[in-house]
Order: C-alpha cells, then structure tokens, then sequence
C-alpha cells in the first residue's frame, strides 16, 4: 500500500485533483473538466469511486495513490492476474482529464512496475490432517471384508493422495501394462469397475465422489476439498521428500508447476531458524 502524500492542493502532479473529480458538487467549475463512468466499464469505475468515497483519503493527496492502493487491494482480494489489473489500470485512469500525469508520477511508476514481478511467492499455509482418514483405514473393516464400492473408494482414494493421480489417471489407467509383484499370492479383485456390471468402468465422475466421500473424514465444515493430488505432494514435501523426486510421481515438466499450482503450503520440512541459529 502507498501512504497519503499531502500536497498543497493545486500541484500539477494532481494533488488536490481527488475533491474536485469525484465531489463535483462542492466546486462549481468541476463540471468542465470532471467525466463520468463508461458504460461499457462502469462496474470497476464504480467499484473505484465507491471506494474512495468511503472516506480514505482526503482533498490534498496525489490520485495515483487510490488508485494503486485500489488495484493492489483487489489483486489481493480477488487473486487477479497482473493483465487484469492492468486492464483495470487503464479504465480507471479513463475517468481522469490528466491521466497523463497521474501515470508520470515516481511511485506510479515503481509500484506498478513491481507489481508484475514474479519474485514474491504467495505464501499458503492450508493444512490438512490426515491421521482421521488413516485412523478410519485401520478401526474398519479388512480388504477382504470390505464391499466392493468401499473397497473401491479406499483404492481410489489412496491412489489420489500416494500416486498423485486424478480420477482421469485412475480411469484411464492401463490394465495391461500394470502389475503387481512380489508377492505370488495376491489376488487381484477389479475394483475399479462398476459394481453390477464388471464389465463396465466407473468413471471419473464416480471416482472423483468416492474420493470425496473419504477426504470429507478430514476436512472440517466450511474448509475447502482439496485435491488429492496436491494434498498427497504437499504431504511429501513437509515429510522431506525432494521436490525432484516429486516431480517424477506427479509427471510435472517443471518444479514451478508444482510450487504454483499444488503446493497447499509454504511450510517447510525444517525448522530453518532453529537450523541457521544452531550453527552459530
């Protein structure tokens, strides 16, 4: 956020401007010179007078302040990409005559230039609990016990957090290149199928909602699902697992997919104050 600069109110940088463009009232000769929303770009435009109306800035402040103020706040608030609020830059400086020298002043510059920077991270910090899923695992039934759909549903379920894979993944997944070995006696029962007709898959749809039927164990009301497949590599990072290996399990290109889109928090696996201090 930019702080209030007072101005005297009648530099040429626009100081005092702010009165004068949105209280046209309380100068006569405002009329001439003030413009009104756009129609085709009046909801931002009102966004943006609505909140400076709401009594944060005064008379003798530069305008560029509002306005970067207003975009960083709905950057932050609506997670906007930078385009948008660029775009949105631009329609709000329409309502301006000296728009011109709103976009010269210094800390225009360097804020919105800063603003597209990629080089801060957004820090998440969602954690998820999954010893009542664990928990529900092991006080349940055995495998052989189990119905088929709540066989199926517990597969389904593990393959999303351990295998990273999404219910396409699972759905699509080759039988005749899959195995299991090391173990001669194992008997394979084709779970991932549709109960009343093994001939049939269930599909991605069905699997997605079984999968949810066992992460509802762990989320509280009003938390948010997440995705197994981010949950489980997140899991792995806090546990210390390298991100290298990670992106092999999860079939990413790049570990700035992982960080950008899966990642569910900025934790890490080490206390790094307690490891920097303890050197000393």
């Amino acid at each position: 956020m930019v702080p209030n600069s007072a101005g005297d109110g009648s530099g040429s940088n626009g100081t005092g401007y702010l009165e004068r463009q949105f209280y046209p009232h309380q100068e006569a000769q405002a009329t001439s010179w003030t413009r009104t929303p756009d129609g085709r770009y009046k909801p931002p435009q009102e966004a943006f007078l609505a909140w400076v109306q709401d009594g944060s800035f005064n008379s003798d402040i530069d305008p560029a302040v509002p306005i970067i103020n207003w975009l960083h706040q709905i950057m932050a608030t609506n997670n906007l990409q930078w385009s948008t609020v660029l775009t949105k830059k631009s329609v709000v400086l329409s309502l301006f005559d000296n728009a011109e020298v709103i976009t010269q002043a210094q800390c225009f510059k360097d804020i919105t230039k800063a603003g597209g920077s990629t080089g801060i991270a957004d820090t998440r910090h969602d954690d998820y609990d999954i010893s009542r899923v664990l928990s529900h695992f092991r006080q349940g039934p055995s495998n052989m016990e189990l119905t088929m759909p709540e066989l199926a549903k517990k597969l389904c379920w593990l393959l999303g957090v351990c295998g990273f894979m999404r219910p396409d993944d699972i759905y699509c997944t080759d039988v005749a290149r899959s195995g299991i070995v090391r173990d001669p006696e194992v008997r394979i029962t084709p779970c991932i199928r549709y109960s009343k007709d093994l001939t049939k898959p269930l599909l991605s749809t069905t699997i997605s909602v079984y999968m949810k039927t066992i992460t509802r164990l762990m989320v509280p009301p009003g938390v948010r699902f997440p995705k197994l497949r981010a949950l489980g590599s997140t899991l792995a990072a806090l546990a210390g697992v390298p991100v290298a290996d990670i992106m092999v399990q999860g079939h990413w290109s790049s570990p700035k997919i992982f960080e950008k889109h899966y990642r569910l928090s900025s934790a890490t696996a080490n206390n790094i104050s307690l490891s920097t201090l303890g050197s000393l």
